[in-house]
């Protein structure tokens, strides 16, 4: 009995998360301009190795944009950005380790932002990444010209990704996965903590009605 209410409550909690993103996704629709811009999005995690460099999960993302960095044509104008600030136990900013990186890799400095703002978590991570994309977007225009997006993160991290893109910015970027089956724990896990931060986080819930707001004036402007 207590399973079966589990279940009915969480598929209250989701029906009411996803009903109003989802139908900006439909009014919103797929007739939109794209600029030539492409901007890769990835995903940062620590902790770092004691050398201050990606640990494996942190350096597949990493290698993954930079494939798709390799993969356009010199037509597109292709940036990789660069998030996360220093946790315990560390000095180097989860940002700079994955700038030295994709370096290494061959990627040069110019098509590198570093977004060196306050981020601790994959939250914080959505919102920034929304703000430089919407600061290369020309909503003004009457057709919105936008940056592709494309996010480089885990499976298990896709559904938190989903939902706080829908509601700050109204939009879905582009998915690159590095991992493709997550367990059933992380699945869990993931759900429970989408629905914690967008129902329970006071923090959150200011950041969200604040993007929300921003992307409806923005609109209205337009």
């Amino acid at each position: 009995m207590l399973a079966l209410v589990s279940v009915v409550v969480l598929a209250i909690a989701l029906f009411l998360l996803l009903r109003a993103p989802v139908k900006l996704l439909w009014a919103q629709g797929e007739d939109r301009g794209w600029s030539g811009m492409v901007l890769i999005a990835v995903g940062a995690q620590h902790p770092l190795l004691p050398d201050g460099t990606p640990g494996l999960e942190y350096a597949r993302r990493l290698d993954r944009a930079a494939e798709l960095y390799c993969d356009y044509p010199s037509t597109y104008l292709v940036k990789i950005m660069v998030v996360g600030s220093a946790h315990p136990g560390s000095d180097v900013p989860l940002w700079q380790a994955g700038r030295d990186y994709l370096l290494r890799q061959g990627i040069p400095g110019s098509a590198i932002v570093v977004i060196s703002s306050p981020c601790y978590n994959c939250m914080d991570e959505c919102r920034l990444f929304i703000r430089e994309w919407r600061s290369r977007a020309d909503l003004a225009a009457p057709e919105p010209i936008l940056p592709q997006l494309i996010l480089v993160d885990p499976a298990y991290k896709s559904l938190r990704n989903h939902v706080a893109f829908a509601w700050m910015a109204g939009w879905l970027p582009q998915m690159e996965l590095t991992e493709e089956n997550p367990t059933p724990k992380q699945r869990w896990e993931e759900l429970i903590l989408t629905i914690y931060t967008f129902f329970l986080d006071p923090d959150w819930q200011g950041q969200l009605s604040l993007m929300r707001w921003v992307t409806w004036r923005s609109r209205r402007v337009a």
